[in-house]
């Protein structure tokens, strides 16, 4: 009984001292690539900062030849800090910190330290310069550094980073790109190289990119004798990239033996995040930008967020902690149907097909990420379609299991990588004002009169909300009128519900299950393609690394 008590006692202290430490909600590293192999780096990190730290600090260790200098950094109200001249003095006040940043030296790297000013919610955007981060090689130019450090005290639940060069464009044709050491993945993405997390980190994580350039792209400063070949045959040492490379498939036990401390890792982080993340101070969050609660929240007649679906999309995950895409699928869908991008027609036996016709997009209207990945999704029905025009739901699948690469690289494109922390109060207000207007459309006394675009945007809007099937329902008990004055409507008036339903939402499902398999299927063992190509990160190797290192957090 007393041991029993003990443990419980510990678990208690455990989880105490979890709640009380500081919460990173995320990191966004930008790295900016100069010509002559360094680099512009601006990270932005969301903390909920605790009571009992004075000071943030990040550890930038195992430089060799490289350096740092340049640190700045600003917050949230755009008070740019003091730059100390000076060693960083870390045994200092709270308020002798606030408003300053700066160096400590330490043998091969820095700690680069801000002081935190208060506590609760701050963005602190910290910036410096990194010299010799791309290094050159007789082979290729490249790097093998890692970004985000081991051993971190409140280990961040997001982190993505960005690494671009002004003026060129990366891809497969010029360059190579593996990650090591997290639960994540990295790929070329609108010409950038893109790292991110897809499980929170744990104190074991590490971010490294390795990264290859073809030669001609940069004119590094440094110079290194051993080829980049070489700087891969070491990083890929006892990661998955080299079983892959091996071709052979490893037994259970083997994958058991390789990963039993990471299972432990990660089931001892997923400890530390579900206490440390601290659901008094989300919930505290989510409260401040509702309003209250989601109940609580007022009408909203007109269209959020200016119609960005993708974004509107991002703050309903955000705010209901989901991860839904299907419902943003279908919303394009449906918008496409209102700009007469499709029709529905009957085939031979009477049964309705999709037809894709040609789109004529409004000259003045202006584009966007979430207008590009509409017209993306309008192309994979035009190339599934064929000549004919004609879609059947069986045929759509098919094309989508033979495309489901380019599928892939489309619907990761669909997380806008918001946060509770950098979502804005009144655009959570109106989507979910606009939801809940919607949802109360039939007790609604004063609902206006019909405004064509605006209602349509309703029924797009619905189907974003997954309540398409109950405001057509609506729509037509209170409001029949607008089944005569819209195209689309006068199309769901002479069919029924659940055939419109289908044509939107069996080809939502097509594109969402394809894009989930080729995530489970390039997940398989562990790893992504050794080639260089990009896709999940390996847990294991990553050894010569620059950079990193251990520790970092609040103190």
């Amino acid at each position: 009984m007393m041991k029993r008590l003990v443990l419980m006692g510990t678990a208690v202290l455990m989880a105490a001292a979890a709640a009380a430490q500081s919460v990173v909600d995320s990191v966004f590293i930008d790295v900016s690539l100069a010509d002559d192999g360094s680099a512009l780096v601006t990270e932005t990190w969301n903390i909920d900062v605790s009571d009992d730290i004075t000071e943030w600090y990040r550890v930038v260790d195992n430089l060799g030849d490289m350096d740092v200098r340049s640190l700045r950094v600003r917050d949230e109200t755009g008070q740019r800090y003091v730059t100390e001249d000076r060693e960083w003095k870390v045994d200092r006040s709270r308020s002798q910190k606030a408003g300053r940043c700066g160096m400590v030296r330490k043998s091969d790297g820095y700690e680069l330290c801000w002081g935190v000013g208060s506590s609760g919610p701050h963005i602190y955007v910290a910036s410096y310069e990194l010299l010799g981060l791309v290094k050159g090689h007789e082979d290729m130019d490249g790097f093998n550094y890692m970004f985000m450090a081991r051993d971190q005290g409140s280990p961040p639940a997001y982190i993505q980073v960005r690494i671009y060069k002004d003026g060129l464009g990366f891809s497969e044709e010029n360059a190579k790109i593996w990650a090591f050491g997290f639960d994540g993945e990295i790929n070329f993405e609108d010409s950038v190289i893109v790292a991110r997390t897809t499980r929170p980190f744990t104190e074991r994580s590490g971010l490294i990119a390795l990264v290859g350039f073809q030669k001609g792209l940069f004119h590094p400063a440094l110079q290194e004798v051993r080829t980049f070949e070489e700087v891969k045959e070491q990083a890929f040492e006892g990661s998955s990239y080299a079983d892959a490379r091996a071709g052979g498939k490893r037994s259970l036990g083997d994958w058991i033996l390789d990963n039993i401390l990471v299972i432990f890792g990660i089931i001892a982080g997923l400890f530390v995040f579900g206490a440390g993340r601290s659901a008094v101070k989300r919930k505290r969050k989510r409260k401040e930008l509702f309003g209250g609660s989601e109940k609580d929240v007022n009408w909203y007649r007109d269209v959020p967020v200016k119609g960005d679906l993708h974004r509107a999309n991002g703050i309903l995950n955000v705010m209901t902690r989901s991860g839904d895409y299907k419902r943003l699928i279908a919303a394009y869908i449906t918008r496409l149907f209102y700009r007469k991008a499709f029709d529905v027609v009957r085939d031979e036996k009477g049964r309705p097909v999709l037809r894709v016709l040609p789109i004529v997009v409004d000259p003045t209207e202006e584009t966007s990420k979430d207008t590009n990945l509409e017209f993306d999704l309008y192309n994979f029905f035009k190339e599934a379609a064929g000549e004919n025009g004609l879609l059947e739901n069986k045929e759509l699948k098919r094309w989508t299991k033979s495309h489901d690469e380019s599928v892939y690289n489309w619907y990761k494109k669909l997380n806008p990588s918001l946060t509770l922390w950098n979502v804005r109060k009144d655009e959570v207000q109106q989507v979910f004002g606009l939801k809940k207007f919607l949802k109360d459309f039939t007790l609604i006394e004063d609902r206006g009169v019909v405004q064509v675009q605006l209602w349509n945007n309703y029924l797009i809007f619905a189907s974003l909300f997954g309540i398409a099937d109950q405001v057509r329902k609506d729509f037509k008990q209170v409001c029949p009128e607008y089944f005569s004055l819209s195209d689309v409507g006068q199309m769901m008036d002479k069919m029924d519900t659940s055939t419109f339903d289908t044509m939107v939402n069996i080809p939502a499902q097509s594109f969402y299950n394809t894009a989930r398999s080729y995530i489970s299927s390039s997940s398989d063992g562990g790893g992504s393609s050794w080639s260089g190509g990009g896709g999940s990160s390996s847990w294991g190797g990553g050894g010569g690394f620059s950079g990193g290192g251990s520790g970092g957090g609040g103190r």
